[in-house]
């Protein structure tokens, strides 16, 4: 099966990484949650269905690694191979039309080693970023025209850091690999941030100050690759509730040019902010039969009774998985897992900030990885698609589609 990192492997992976960046967000100094999001819920339900036939969709075999996932852009399909770099292009229904790319140093290749993000661009282009910071800009032909590195600002010594944790410094954040989505603009990329896990950093989840303070995104400019801002906070529910922090990682989706959307894992609201993370509005409702019964990180413990108490909690409990917002129907969906006993995970689905459904869909792994749950990726008239599920030893792609009728 598909060999994505956990959100636990992450986490270890993190902790021995050094701190690497710094430079400070002034247009929020001293803000905390609260303040970010002193706003009412709105919104209301007006269920319209109850269930969803999922089609299942088989792509055309081809010879890849099978390590990567789906995109949906310019009405195909679009299967991206982690490992080698190669993009193949589907038609709506499975059929192998192209394979662009693949690993190399020339214009039409990718010289990086694995592909970390990947997301289509305005004008129909193509947005690669590496594990080193690397990224990639390539024309609608395919053809590569930038080659970047993300340009962190360095200001503040680690050892400082480490002695005053300070929230306003992108050095207290890792890039966010397998958390979190990219989202580009015409002139930005917004890229997710993590922080050090204990007991690596004073500044991590379990802290006030992480809850109230930390940054999630950062915003990248994308002709130069300076991060000009770090911006955003957890929503307040992690300050208020000690029992849910090391489930602080979220989902984010681009409205359109001027509009994020923003859903956190144990979180039943979805937010909407302006591209400087100024929160308009927040609607949602929980999912259905979602086990919240979440408990207090260990205050100590080695690492292998962390990693038993994430898997156990991730596992087991109610989470959302997912967030996709699809323009040309105008939809939310939201996926969770909705732990405890059940056969099933749970999907959303808002139009505006309204609830029309919240249906289940197939359960297809028993124990949590990241990117093995069921997620809405994107549409083709008239179908919505799955994220892909694959197994390598049968070197089979699967997808899910269905149709919502107006």
């Amino acid at each position: 099966m598909i060999q994505k990192k956990t959100i636990l492997n992450s986490i270890i992976l993190i902790m021995c990484l050094p701190l690497l960046w710094s430079s400070c967000s002034k247009s929020d100094e001293g803000m905390t949650s609260l303040d970010i999001f002193n706003i009412e819920p709105i919104g209301e339900k007006d269920i319209q269905f109850d269930e969803l036939q999922m089609d299942t969709l088989r792509l055309d075999r081809i010879e890849s690694s099978h390590v990567g996932f789906i995109s949906i852009s310019n009405d195909s399909i679009r299967f991206i191979d982690e490992r080698f770099g190669w993009m193949f292009v589907f038609d709506k229904n499975g059929v192998l039309h192209h394979r662009h790319l693949g690993q190399g140093q020339g214009p039409k290749e990718i010289p990086m080693a694995g592909i970390q993000f990947y997301s289509p661009t305005i004008g129909r282009g193509h947005l690669f970023i590496g594990s080193s910071f690397d990224y990639y800009i390539y024309n609608s032909d395919y053809e590569r025209t930038k080659q970047e590195i993300i340009r962190w600002q360095r200001d503040v010594p680690m050892e400082e850091l480490q002695r005053n944790p300070d929230p306003q410094q992108q050095r207290s954040y890792n890039l966010g690999y397998d958390i979190g989505n990219i989202m580009v603009t015409s002139t930005h990329v917004y890229l997710p941030l993590i922080s050090a896990p204990p007991p690596f950093s004073a500044f991590n989840f379990t802290t006030d100050l992480f809850a109230e303070e930390a940054r999630v995104l950062a915003k990248m400019n994308i002709e130069t690759g300076e991060v000009e801002n770090i911006m955003g906070r957890l929503s307040p529910i992690f300050a208020e509730e000690l029992n849910i922090r090391h489930f602080s990682f979220f989902h984010n989706t681009l409205i359109d040019n001027s509009t994020l959307a923003i859903s956190y894992m144990p979180d039943s609201l979805i937010y909407l902010t302006d591209l400087d993370f100024n929160v308009q509005s927040a609607f949602g409702f929980s999912g259905e039969n979602m086990d919240l019964n979440y408990r207090i990180f260990p205050s100590v413990g080695n690492e292998e009774t962390i990693q038993n108490f994430f898997y156990e909690e991730f596992n087991n409990r109610g989470y959302y998985t997912s967030l996709t917002y699809i323009k040309d129907r105008d939809l939310f969906f939201r996926g969770y897992r909705k732990g405890g006993e059940s056969t099933t995970d749970g999907l959303q689905v808002y139009r505006g900030n309204t609830l029309i459904a919240d249906v289940d869909v197939p359960k297809l792994f028993d124990e949590f990885v990241l990117g093995r749950h069921f997620e809405v990726i994107g549409y083709i008239e008239p179908w919505f698609y799955s994220n892909a599920f694959i197994d390598e030893m049968a070197e089979e792609i699967i997808v899910y589609r269905f149709r919502i009728d107006e």
